[in-house]
């Protein structure tokens, strides 16, 4: 949700402390061993959209070496602003991306009074062996939509979507089948002012896992509702929490299908693993277990098929925010976060985005890398 941090600022993505391999002064990236990324014969590189050094600012989809963290080749050009992509996501074969933009505001006000029938929203998918994009999906300029993920079979399409004028924390899933154009959806009813994440698969198709932010019933500081708010604004909702829901019908997100996180934390992003579900949980100012003077701490958290948390890592603190990537074909598990920072000495730190492997069991350095917003994607 592009918005987000307009109202919880205080709960920062802040991810971990994993020993540095060499230092690659010509690129500005830092390199993990061989040994540190777990790598097999048929999993050898991730895909991100990123801005690479000396670019200009320009979007591409590039292929790195999951070995060795360096960029291999670019794939092909993404749209620029006022656009924005989310993705790339991969199933089978093929690379697929939502590309949208809007609302547009009408002025200067809290709320933005967002104009109607000023958005745009389309799905791509791009064929990465003949570098041909075609258009899957396109929408009314009256709808929002985003984060358009597939089944691993790239049958069934789930994304986030909401009323162009008054999707602001106001946004559900909406799925469907390609072959028939059979549309559903999931969440549709609930509370404005919610907070909803991208989604993620099961193996088989049949289940998708998203962080989901219940709306909170008044504002803790003013006392107001949400119903008392005008069209783009909103109280904070509540943590995050991981929903999985039945992905093959339309359905509401009951508190059945919550796992709430670790108090004082909200979770981020959720994917299914051969372990059970794998998450990165962000959390107040040096909370759990002890205040501190910098953002927030994070943590990737593992959950078994109970939904039981068995594993929580630290990851590096203060950043921006941080996502998990599986492959349901290899188990691998993919972890990045966004200018997470490295070292903290006072008040000076430095940043960097950052990937990583997980196995279950501990964390292996990819790549470091200063710029150029780093989200890695398995291929």
């Amino acid at each position: 949700m592009t918005r987000f941090a307009r109202i919880v600022s205080g709960v920062a993505a802040c991810f971990a402390v994993i020993p540095a391999a060499g230092y690659v002064a010509s690129a500005g990236w830092l390199a993990g061993s061989s040994a540190e990324a777990q790598t097999t014969a048929a999993q050898n590189s991730f895909l991100s959209a990123w801005n690479p050094p000396g670019h200009g600012g320009s979007t591409v989809l590039e292929r790195f070496s999951l070995s060795t963290g360096r960029p291999l080749r670019t794939l092909t050009s993404l749209p620029g602003r006022p656009a924005t992509v989310s993705g790339p996501s991969v199933a089978s074969g093929s690379v697929w991306f939502s590309v949208s933009s809007g609302p547009r505001d009408q002025n200067d006000t809290a709320s933005g009074d967002p104009a109607p029938n000023s958005c745009s929203g389309q799905v791509t998918r791009f064929d990465p062996t003949t570098g041909v994009s075609s258009t899957v999906l396109s929408f009314a300029n009256s709808v929002l939509v985003n984060h358009a993920v597939p089944s691993p079979n790239g049958q069934v399409l789930a994304m986030i979507t909401g009323n162009c004028t008054s999707s602001y924390f106001n946004e559900h899933l909406l799925v469907e089948d390609l072959s028939s154009g059979k549309q559903w959806t999931i969440g549709a009813t609930a509370a404005r002012c919610h907070a909803l994440f991208s989604v993620a698969w099961s193996p088989n198709g049949s289940q998708l896992v998203f962080p989901f932010g219940p709306a909170s019933t008044t504002n803790a500081q003013t006392g107001i509702p949400p119903s008392d708010l005008g069209v783009g604004m909103c109280t904070t909702p509540q943590p995050s929490e991981i929903a999985v829901v039945p992905a093959g019908h339309e359905s509401e997100i009951t508190a059945a299908e919550l796992t709430p996180p670790t108090r004082g934390c909200t979770y981020q992003s959720a994917a299914f693993d051969p372990r059970g579900i794998v998450a990165i949980e962000a959390c107040e100012q040096g909370g759990p277990p002890a205040p501190g003077i910098y953002l927030g701490d994070a943590y990737l958290v593992q959950l078994n098929n109970n939904r039981r948390v068995v594993l929580r890592q630290p990851l590096k603190i203060s950043a921006d925010v941080g996502t998990v990537a599986t492959d349901p074909s290899t188990g691998l598990v993919l972890v990045s976060e966004s200018q997470g920072q490295d070292d903290y000495h006072g008040y000076v730190r430095h940043a960097y985005d950052w990937v990583w492997t997980f196995n279950g069991h501990e964390l292996h350095l990819v790549g470091r890398y200063p710029q150029g917003a780093v989200t890695a994607e398995p291929f």
